[in-house]
C-alpha cells in the first residue's frame, strides 16, 4: 500500500501543530526553566516549515524555489531550536556562535545547489546529513549531562536522537550513493519511510521533552518537599499547619511537642481550641483575620497554654497556603518567654531608674563632646528654676559663671581625653532669680559603636550651704589670726638682775621690771605696800591694814 507523501506532511504539520500547543501550555505552566521557549520556536519552524512543503503543489513554477529554500531552512532550523532548548534546560553552554556559523553554511550550501548548480539530491543530502548532526549533538550531550532527575527521559531522547541522526545519516550516503532523490514527494519506500520516521521522531521528541520537563518538576517538588520537611522540624521554632477555617492540625514539629508538651496524638484531626492552646480563644481570630486581609502575619505576640497548664508568652509569624484543595495556615511559633521576663525585668529596673532621677536631689545630666546638653533631671528645675526643656539642647556655657568657665571647660576635655571618671571640679551656676549657686560635678564619659566618645554622664550636687560654711570658717580664722597676733605673751629665760631685780631687755638695756613687763605685755601697774615694806618703811606708824579686803 502505498501512503501518499503529501498526506504524512500535512500529518506531520498538524502534529507539529499539536506539539506548539502542548509546548506553549508547558512553557506557560514552567517558566522557571530556561529551554522550554526555544521548544515552542522548533514547532513553530516546523509547522511553517511542512506548509511552504505543501506549498509547492499549489504555488507557480517560479516560486517552488524559494518553497524548497524556506523549507528546508525552517526544518533545519527547527532542530537546531530544538538542540538550544535542550542545552539550556540542560544548563550547558550552546556554542551559539558555532551554531550560526554552521547554519550560515548550511544556508549558502542550500542556495548554491538550488540556485547556482541545481541537483535535488545535493539538496536533499545536505539537509538530511546537517539534521543527522544536530541530532548526534542532542543525543550525545543528553547522555553525558543528563541529571539523576531526568535520567530517564534524558535517555529515552537521546535513544530517538541517535535513531533519527542515524537514519538520516545512512539516508545521506544512500542518496550520495545508491538512491538519489529526485523530488520529495516521489512514493517511493525510501521517501516514506523517510517522512514516517520524522512523524514518529517528532512525536516521541514531545512526549520525551513533556516528560522530561515534568520528571524535572516532580523531582524539585520532592526536594523541596524533603527540605521543607527538614527545615519544619529541626527548626529552632515551633511549627504547625492547621486548616485555616477550623483551626484542626495537619502538622507539627519536634519543637511544637518540645515547647507545649502536646505530642502528634495529642493535637492531629483536633482544633486548637479544643486543645486550649491559646490562652485567649479570641486571640487565634485576630490571627485569621490578618491572614485572611493581607495573606501572611509577622511577629504578633500572644500568651498560649501548655499541656500541663503552665503558660509561655509567644511570638506568631504565619502564612496562608493550599494543601489537597482547602486553605491552611503554615506558622512558626517562637517561644518569647525569656525576651518578655528580660524585657520586664528591664522595665523595671528603667522604673527605679527613673525614680532615682526624678527624686534626686542632685542633678543628673549627659552631656555631648561639645558641652551640649542632652538631657538634665527635675532636679535642675528645683534647685536653679530652669524648666527642663529650656536647658535640654542648650550648651553649658550661658549658665555657668564666667569667672570659673575655664575650669569647666578643662574638666570636659579631661573626662573626654582621659577616658576616665573625673570628679571635684567646682563652680557656679545661675539661678533664674539672678543669684549664683555653687555646684561641684563628677563625669565618666561614654562612647558609640565604633568605640569613640561622643559624651559623658555626670551628678551635680548643690555645695552653697557649704561654700557659705567655709566662707564663715574662713573669716572666723582671720580674725582669730588677727587676736592672736595682738596677744603679747612672756615666755623663754628672762635675764634679771638678783641684786636690784631689773631686767635686761633684747637689746641689751637694764629696764626696771615693771616697765619691762608693761612693755612686753598688756599688764598694767598700780602701786602700793605690802605689811612687811610698810613696817620696815614706817615703823612708827600703828597701821593696821587688812589686806585681804585691798
Amino acid at each position: 500500500m502505498n501512503i501518499d507523501i503529501g498526506t504524512l506532511a500535512f500529518v506531520i504539520g498538524i502534529i507539529s501543530a499539536l506539539q506548539l500547543v502542548a509546548l506553549s501550555l508547558q512553557y506557560l505552566t514552567n517558566k522557571t526553566y530556561k529551554g522550554i521557549g526555544w521548544w515552542v520556536m522548533w514547532s513553530v519552524s516546523a509547522v511553517m516549515g511542512y506548509t511552504f512543503m505543501l506549498l509547492r503543489n499549489v504555488v507557480a513554477t517560479e516560486f517552488i524555489s524559494i518553497s524548497i529554500f524556506l523549507t528546508n531552512s525552517l526544518l533545519l532550523a527547527g532542530q537546531i531550536f530544538l538542540y538550544i532548548g535542550i542545552m539550556q534546560f540542560l544548563d550547558r553552554k550552546e556554542h551559539r556562535g558555532i551554531i550560526m556559523l554552521f547554519f550560515a553554511v548550511f544556508i549558502l550550501c542550500t542556495f548554491y545547489v538550488l540556485y547556482v548548480n541545481r541537483d535535488d539530491s545535493a539538496r536533499a543530502i545536505i539537509l538530511y546529513t546537517a539534521g543527522a548532526a544536530i541530532s548526534f549533538l542532542a543525543a550525545l550531550n543528553l547522555i553525558v549531562h543528563k541529571t539523576h532527575a531526568i535520567s530517564a527521559s534524558a535517555t529515552f531522547l537521546s535513544t530517538v536522537f541517535w535513531v533519527h541522526g542515524g537514519y538520516f545519516f545512512a539516508r545521506s550516503v544512500a542518496a550520495l550513493t545508491v538512491i538519489p532523490v529526485d523530488s520529495v514527494f516521489n512514493q517511493t519506500l525510501t521517501q516514506t519511510a523517510t517522512f514516517l520516521l520524522s512523524l514518529v521522531a517528532s512525536y516521541l521528541w514531545a512526549f520525551g521533552l513533556i516528560i522530561m520537563v515534568n520528571q524535572r518538576s516532580n523531582a524539585e517538588i520532592r526536594e523541596a518537599k524533603k527540605h521543607f520537611e527538614l527545615i519544619f522540624n529541626t527548626g529552632p521554632d515551633a511549627a504547625l499547619i492547621t486548616r485555616l477555617n477550623d483551626g484542626y492540625f495537619s502538622e507539627i514539629n519536634e519543637r511544637f511537642v518540645e515547647l507545649t508538651g502536646y505530642t502528634s496524638a495529642d493535637v492531629i484531626g483536633k482544633s486548637s481550641l479544643d486543645i486550649n492552646i491559646w490562652k485567649n480563644p479570641e486571640d487565634r481570630q485576630k490571627v485569621v483575620t490578618e491572614l485572611r486581609k493581607k495573606g501572611f502575619c509577622e511577629n504578633m505576640e500572644f500568651v498560649f497554654q501548655r499541656k500541663d497548664d503552665s503558660q509561655f508568652n509567644g511570638m506568631v509569624s504565619a502564612k496562608l497556603t493550599t494543601l489537597k484543595g482547602l486553605p491552611h495556615i503554615i506558622s512558626v511559633t517562637r517561644d518569647i518567654s525569656d525576651r518578655k521576663r528580660a524585657e520586664e525585668a528591664l522595665r523595671r529596673s528603667e522604673e527605679k531608674f527613673r525614680l532615682l532621677v526624678e527624686n534626686s536631689h542632685d542633678i543628673i545630666y549627659s552631656l555631648t563632646a561639645g558641652g551640649v546638653f542632652t538631657f538634665v533631671s527635675p532636679a535642675w528645675t528645683l534647685l536653679l528654676g530652669h524648666p527642663v526643656i529650656e536647658v535640654t539642647g542648650k550648651s553649658f556655657q550661658p549658665f555657668v559663671h564666667p569667672e570659673d568657665l575655664m575650669d569647666c571647660m578643662a574638666f570636659l576635655k579631661s573626662v573626654i581625653e582621659t577616658k576616665r571618671r573625673q570628679e571635684g571640679v567646682e563652680y557656679r551656676v545661675r539661678h533664674t532669680d539672678g543669684t549664683w549657686h555653687w555646684h561641684t560635678s563628677s563625669a565618666v564619659p561614654f562612647e558609640n559603636e565604633a568605640g569613640n566618645i561622643v559624651g559623658l554622664y555626670g551628678i551635680a550636687r548643690d555645695i552653697t550651704d557649704r561654700k557659705k560654711k567655709e566662707e564663715e570658717l574662713k573669716d572666723l580664722i582671720s580674725k582669730l589670726q588677727n587676736a592672736a597676733k595682738e596677744i603679747k605673751t612672756l615666755r623663754g629665760i628672762i635675764p634679771i638682775c638678783s641684786y636690784c631685780k631689773k631686767i635686761r631687755d633684747d637689746k641689751g638695756y637694764w629696764n626696771q621690771i615693771e616697765s619691762y613687763i608693761q612693755q612686753n605685755s598688756e599688764a598694767q601697774f598700780s602701786h602700793g605696800l605690802c605689811q612687811e615694806c610698810a613696817k620696815k618703811l614706817y615703823p612708827e606708824l600703828d597701821i593696821k591694814i587688812d589686806f585681804d579686803k585691798l
